[in-house]
């Protein structure tokens, strides 16, 4: 075990890490009590030379002999998970390739290079493989159930850590138990990549594994069941199953990329069967607390923190002070930005807002009217007014209201509008125009406003003061939930085909919209891409919708090139009416090369490892 700094990027500190250190401190002071009591005994007592352990050193007995210490070790490991939660959000930035969002400057713009999410866990693999060898010599001094759920609990988080390798770099080297440098040769400790196929295989052992001990319920709020176990093989299947079905063998390779097609099917069903057993527990639904306010209603799932919320199956739980985040400081609206004067780091692109349907299951496009002829609206509002609940509880638009303000985003002021007139425009919140300002207290006007004309809603706390976004943000990341699983098995139906899957697949569709606030999809209109449409907008800023191009195999057609589009609103004073412009970022294409599709293994770590050999194209 290695005593680690509590700090996780941005002033993050993690409350588990604390509790861990405290209980290492605890633990050498009772070293030094007792080797006062040994010294007291060599000088009273005798001369005779005593054998006294290292007062420094923490050993397997410390940790593993009760449940301080096992859950102190438990958090280490939870902690190493590969998160993609708010920390992630600002570093990597996979919603921008993936087109949901543009920052706020020129960040993320240019190549895709397949180095932006690098993650090897090897470290955090031996901790795992230590626990699960160990462990069982200890296994007396625990409760049957206690000892069962750190045992479910060390094979299932093993498993998330192989899949945040597999899905990045295909095939990677399996290791299952705790290598020892001090007894094996550089050739024993230098393991090769296994096949993509045999990883997956792998990941799914574990998981099945994990089932055998985990209960039900978790032993701690945030820790692991088997509803995690069951969730996380849906999603690991439905990745295996979509790069057996889209992806290549790469024959230079020997199987280290690529899946053969033969293998789809069978990861498709484990998706099916794995999806079935959570329907067949009844411990999870979708959230329909708020109803009959579907708004209000889909907005909720990713605050409630109750019992009440059953769709909620795994997630990352931050508590202030110990462990927060500053997700809502980089993503709220200018006019309410925090005292350190951070806001709309990223904003949603009109491809994203344009990707779902409106009240009416109609596609929701928004109608600008031409270019050299908008149409006028009296408010900006009305231009948003069929849309879904779940896009307005995912997206805040021009005009919307967030923390009880209008969000006020407006790009400048007409005098009269025509075809060759220039709008006034101003960097300057305070210029005004006949006693109007020209641009909205939301921008755009300076780097840290909107670039796209909306902003983020998921995931931004209405409830918390702005003064306190600096410093306070706690709510939860929700890493997974039933509507993932819901969508992973119609993928899984749909791509198995027969009618029956089908049909069954449109039904668990259906019910998704239903709750979404838009109408069904008639059974002539429902195909795979209906389902892969309703993934996006479901799951949109839950870092899925990249993951998901990568798996389809469609980011080089979607990304390769691409402009993402925007819109632009303007006050036409002399009408006193709205107007919407739809515009392309031209000075931002993104680039994506089909070689990027498994990224680029750090150099350093095939220096380490000879027996590693890089990905293609690197």
């Amino acid at each position: 075990i290695r005593d680690r700094s509590p700090s996780r990027g941005l002033g993050d500190v993690y409350k588990r890490q604390y509790r861990y250190k405290s209980y290492i401190l605890k633990l050498k002071v009772m070293k030094l009590y007792n080797l006062a009591i040994l010294m007291f005994l060599s000088v009273f007592v005798g001369c005779n030379d005593l054998d006294v352990p290292p007062i420094n050193i923490v050993t397997d007995n410390d940790i593993f002999q009760d449940k301080p210490g096992v859950d102190a070790y438990m958090s280490l490991l939870y902690k190493d998970l590969p998160w993609e939660d708010f920390v992630r959000y600002q570093k990597d930035g996979s919603d921008f390739w993936s087109g949901e969002a543009l920052t706020c400057t020129g960040d993320f713009k240019g190549n895709y290079s397949g180095t932006q999410f690098r993650w090897w866990g090897y470290t955090s693999i031996r901790n795992v493989n230590y626990l699960i060898q160990e462990l069982p010599k200890y296994k007396d001094n625990f409760s049957e159930k206690d000892y069962n759920a750190y045992l479910g609990e060390a094979y299932l988080i093993r498993a998330y850590y192989y899949f945040g390798l597999v899905k990045l770099y295909g095939g990677v080297p399996i290791i299952k138990e705790p290598q020892d440098p001090a007894k094996m040769t550089i050739e024993e400790l230098s393991v090769p990549r296994a096949k993509e196929q045999e990883v997956y295989d792998f990941i799914a052992e574990d998981i099945d594994e994990s089932l055998k001990y985990l209960s039900w319920e978790s032993p701690v709020k945030g820790r692991m069941n088997k509803g995690v176990a069951y969730a996380l093989k849906t999603r690991a299947m439905l990745f295996a199953g979509s790069i057996a079905k889209y992806g290549t063998v790469d024959p230079s390779m020997d199987g280290i990329l690529g899946i053969p097609s033969s293998e789809a099917n069978r990861y498709y069903n484990l998706v099916i069967e794995a999806a079935k057993e959570l329907e067949k527990s009844g411990r999870y639904e979708l959230y329909k607390q708020k109803y009959p306010d579907k708004f209000a209603n889909y907005y909720a799932i990713f605050y409630d923190e109750t019992n009440a919320n059953k769709e909620v199956i795994f997630a990352e739980y931050f508590h202030y002070p110990e462990k927060t985040h500053r997700y809502d400081r980089y993503f709220i609206p200018w006019q309410m930005r925090s005292p350190a004067n951070s806001s709309s780091r990223m904003n949603p692109t009109l491809d994203l807002i344009e990707t779902y349907d409106d009240v009416d299951g109609n596609p929701f496009v928004l109608e600008t009217g031409p270019a050299n002829n908008p149409i006028r609206y009296e408010d900006r509002m009305d231009l948003f007014a069929k849309a879904e609940p779940r896009l307005r509880a995912t997206v805040i638009f021009p005009g919307d209201v967030f923390k009880n303000e209008v969000i006020d985003v407006q790009n400048g002021i007409y005098p009269t509008f025509s075809p060759n007139a220039k709008p006034k425009i101003s960097s300057d919140f305070n210029a005004m125009y006949e006693g109007r300002p020209i641009i909205g207290k939301s921008g755009p006007g300076t780097a840290e406003t909107t670039t796209s004309g909306f902003y983020f809603r998921k995931y931004c706390d209405e409830t918390l003061p702005s003064a306190n976004c600096d410093k306070m943000e706690a709510h939860p990341w929700v890493d997974l939930r039933y509507a993932e699983v819901l969508l992973n098995r119609a993928e899984a139906l749909v791509e198995l085909g027969g009618s029956s899957n089908v049909e069954e697949a449109r039904g668990i569709i259906n019910e998704i919209r239903d709750r979404a606030g838009t109408k069904a999809i008639p059974v002539d209109k429902f195909n795979l891409e209906k389902v892969r449409k309703e993934r996006r907008c479901e799951l949109a800023f839950e870092r899925q919708t990249f993951w998901d191009l990568i798996r389809w195999r469609v980011a080089d057609k979607e990304i390769a090139n691409r402009q993402w589009r925007t819109l632009e609103v303007y006050y036409v004073h002399d009408e006193g009416k709205y107007i919407f412009l739809k515009k392309q970022r031209t000075e931002r294409t993104y680039i994506f090369h089909p070689h990027t599709y498994y990224a680029s293994i750090n150099p350093d770590h095939i220096k380490t490892n000879k027996s590693l050999v890089q990905n293609p194209g690197y």
